[in-house]
Parts: structure tokens; C-alpha cells; sequence
């Protein structure tokens, strides 16, 4: 399964970068990152449900909801900076070792 697959089924939160919206589960993203654990569980109030995201293009955020939900994500010449970037950003370990990978290829 995949993001979309997900997508607005039984989400409990909605990640806002540059005014595009993302349906998401908290479980999922506190998994993927502890930028993202930090986000629900510190820097929030008790009952949010919108988080903005600075930083971070909706392509490059889609394809690391992607990574959350799927385990996968595709990496080019085109994109591995940014996503490199924004990985590294929203501490997500396991992209920033596939853009190390690649980079390494």
C-alpha cells in the first residue's frame, strides 16, 4: 500500500507545506521521524489537528508521506539534493541513507 492508498482514511492530522494539504496519521509520521514525534508531541496543543511544515516543497513532502507509508521512494539526478535537504530537515534517517547511497552510485 501507498499514501494515496491511505489518504483520508481515518487520518487525525493534516500537514500543510506551502498551502497544499496532506491527510496523515500521527503513528505513521512519529515512526518515520523524531522531528515529526517532536511536532505532535512538544511543540503542539492538546486538540491540533494542522501542522505547517516550512522548508519543504508539497512534491518533495509527498514523495517522504510516500516513503512513510510504503518504504519507497524514488530518487534522481533531479531531485536527490532536494530530497537529501529535506530528509535531513525532518530527520528522516532512512531517506537521507538512500540519498547517500545514490549519491555514492
Amino acid at each position: 500500500m501507498n499514501y494515496r492508498s491511505y489518504s483520508n482514511q481515518l487520518c487525525d492530522i493534516i500537514i500543510e507545506v506551502e498551502g497544499t494539504h496532506f491527510h496523515a496519521h500521527k503513528s505513521v509520521l512519529c515512526e518515520l521521524s523524531p522531528y515529526f514525534r517532536a511536532l505532535f508531541t512538544r511543540w503542539s496543543s492538546s486538540g491540533q489537528f494542522l501542522y505547517t511544515v516550512p522548508g519543504v516543497t508539497p512534491n518533495i513532502m509527498k514523495s517522504i508521506l510516500q516513503y512513510g507509508y510504503s518504504q519507497r521512494i524514488r530518487i534522481t539526478q533531479t531531485n536527490v539534493k532536494a530530497v537529501l535537504d529535506a530528509a535531513d530537515y525532518l530527520q528522516v534517517d532512512g531517506i537521507v541513507h538512500r540519498c547517500h547511497q545514490f549519491l555514492e552510485k
